[in-house]
């Protein structure tokens, strides 16, 4: 009997643990800021919304709010670093992620975006075509990200660590990067007119430029150009450009 109860003790615990979701009706955003654990999947769409699918954590930890036209989706004491306290073992006390066991994904639905910040080492897949007048990226820590397409007159991306950045598909008047760090960059297939890139660190740079790039490095840089653009370069390092 103990056995059963043990058992049935161990599944009702193995259940509490998996998967779970809860949804969240919204204001109007224009801007997103995801902070650590958080991975992120954007949805375009004509109502915004979220929904969460987490897993071993306390729902109540997770925040979703919209201040501002921004919408801040963060877990307690995680805002811009992952929260971390003192645990003991075997006599030794140590510091670690308060989060380290949590899975968190939220999948938003935006009509509109402007501006996404991502804070800490996780996914972001953003589907649909972004559509404005200018678009911003800001990335910190080690983050993939992806989009499936970007049309807008002025994109900048500015990513801080080791990131891998992607864009499938789009037209950008003018596309500025600024690399802090380790950082892969593949935007080949995103049609720029005119690209200013600024690197410190290292970088893989896949980019398309028609009429004018220009690339100011500092470390070591290699960039792989498609498209007819005149290169204008200065560094400091070393610097690969091929054609």
């Amino acid at each position: 009997m103990k056995t059963v109860i043990a058992g049935i003790l161990t599944i009702c615990s193995f259940l509490s643990l998996s998967a779970q979701d809860f949804e969240k009706k919204v204001a109007p955003f224009k801007r997103i800021i995801a902070s650590p654990k958080i991975n992120v999947v954007l949805v375009p769409g004509a109502e915004e919304s979220v929904k969460i699918r987490y897993s071993n954590i306390d729902p109540s930890k997770i925040n979703v709010t919209v201040r501002n036209k921004t919408l801040r989706i963060y877990l307690d004491g995680s805002r811009f670093l992952e929260k971390r306290v003192r645990e003991n073992h075997d006599g030794i006390t140590m510091k670690r992620n308060a989060y380290r066991h949590a899975s968190i994904t939220a999948y938003v639905t935006y009509s509109a975006l402007q501006k996404l910040i991502v804070r800490g080492e996780q996914n972001v897949d953003v589907q649909g075509a972004i559509v404005n007048k200018k678009f911003k990226l800001s990335a910190y820590g080690a983050c993939q990200i992806t989009f499936d397409e970007i049309v807008v007159s002025n994109f900048k991306a500015a990513l801080y660590g080791e990131h891998d950045l992607k864009v499938r598909g789009g037209t950008v008047e003018m596309l500025k990067y600024k690399l802090f760090g380790e950082n892969k960059i593949d935007t080949q297939s995103l049609r720029c007119a005119e690209i200013l890139s600024s690197t410190f660190g290292e970088s893989r740079m896949k980019v398309n430029a028609e009429e004018n790039l220009r690339l100011r490095t500092f470390g070591e840089s290699q960039v792989l150009v498609r498209g007819g653009a005149e290169v204008d370069k200065f560094t400091f390092g070393e610097l690969s450009v091929r054609k």
